[in-house]
């Protein structure tokens, strides 16, 4: 993912005056795929309407490359698991009745409906199993998520929305894309231009309403509140029909329904910075790994025997920017400790009441907040000492 030399004009507003929000120069960073790679982070600041995006500027060839043959979040071919008191709940179907619930009217009408950054299909195969009467297509950049999809038999192409018909679709919809895109700006333009009039766009991703961690990605360009997604939607040619702010178990994702119109002749942003929490959370976050570096520390010189609960973002979080790498942890927990990828961890995982035999003697959960309840509850019952990582 090599960067270009950024030019500093705001993609929403066109300013030119920026302030640095960010910047950690330990020399790792964190992509979104769960990868460690050796860069200084920097984020930045508009100081005109308040957009935050990083601090460097990725041109359509390079993060097609990127997208194309090093991503590997796109080429998941097993569903990811939300563990809830009720059960475990699988993201795609989490997402497709989230997006149905929003706007379930629009959809009787919509008989050909497109996902945009369909991956391997995992969601695609959810919505045409809720809608077998629809024509549904996917699209995605990843090689090899769309060997998958298609060895699965749907209908996932590999390209970019250029590479389709104008005007072919009543619906789309985009999950945790738009924030990697180089320019929101031309992105929303190209969706546009595959809708037939007054057809439908749901957009849903990372919201800076609420704290969230994903500022310190280095693939996330652009980080959105609301204000800034309304914004985006008026400039692009589309009414915001309704939007939501977090689901229980994605509190930090946000759902927007727009129907295409007219463009605007001309587009200037009015009034004060659009709200977001990406300088709150920066503070937060870089102080709970401080805290985190403390905490190890102690551990290490008590010999404390030490195992992590949680193997997927604020794990990998705590490896970028904290000591977490370069401490001996004994081993990870999870429920479905034989996933494919965790052979590269250098531990065992194990599911957490297995953890005993191995002398552990302290947790640390590298997991969403949301689950520090339950997880607390469980380990305690084994006697263990938990430390939370996210304050």
């Amino acid at each position: 993912m090599k960067a270009l030399v950024h030019q500093m004009i705001c993609d929403l507003c066109g300013s030119g005056d920026y302030s640095r929000l960010l910047q950690i120069s330990a020399g790792r960073s964190m992509r979104s795929d769960r990868r460690v790679i050796d860069c200084n982070l920097e984020k930045y600041f508009c100081n005109r309407c308040g957009l935050v995006r990083g601090g460097d500027l990725f041109n359509s060839q390079n993060l097609q490359d990127y997208y194309s043959n090093e991503y590997t979040l796109s080429e998941q071919s097993a569903e990811y698991f939300f563990h809830t008191p009720q059960g475990s709940i699988s993201r795609s179907s989490i997402f497709c009745e989230w997006i149905v619930s929003m706007g379930a009217h629009h959809w009787e009408p919509a008989m050909r409906c497109l996902e945009v950054g369909a991956g391997s299909g995992l969601l695609l195969r959810e919505f045409i199993r809720r809608f077998p009467d629809k024509t549904f297509k996917g699209i995605e950049l990843n090689r090899a998520a769309v060997m998958r999809a298609q060895r699965r038999g749907l209908p996932v192409q590999q390209g970019e929305p250029l590479s389709l018909d104008e005007g072919e679709f009543d619906l789309i919809y985009s999950i945790a894309v738009l924030e990697h895109v180089a320019s929101p700006t031309k992105f929303i333009s190209d969706l546009r231009r595959l809708l037939k009039p007054r057809g439908l766009l749901f957009l849903c991703q990372p919201t800076q309403d609420v704290p969230s961690y994903d500022v310190f990605f280095i693939d996330h360009l652009h980080h959105f509140g609301s204000e800034h997604l309304h914004q985006y939607a008026r400039k692009g040619g589309f009414r915001e029909l309704g939007f939501v702010v977090g689901h229980q178990w994605m509190p930090n994702y946000s759902l927007h329904l727009w129907q295409s119109v007219e463009p605007p002749t001309e587009f200037a942003w009015a009034g004060p910075p659009g709200y977001t929490t990406c300088a709150q959370t920066g503070r937060e976050v870089m102080a709970d790994m401080a805290r985190l570096d403390r905490l190890l520390v102690e551990l290490s010189e008590q010999r404390r025997r030490v195992a992590v609960f949680g193997l997927n973002e604020v794990y990998w979080l705590a490896r970028a920017y904290s000591g977490l790498g370069d401490f001996p942890v004994v081993c990870g927990l999870d429920d479905e400790p034989d996933k494919a990828d965790y052979a590269t961890l250098g531990f065992p995982v194990l599911v957490p009441e297995n953890c005993l035999a191995l002398g552990i003697q302290d947790v640390i959960l590298t997991m969403n907040r949301v689950y520090y309840g339950q997880a607390r509850e469980r380990l305690s019952r084994l006697g263990l000492n938990v430390h939370g990582v996210l304050s």
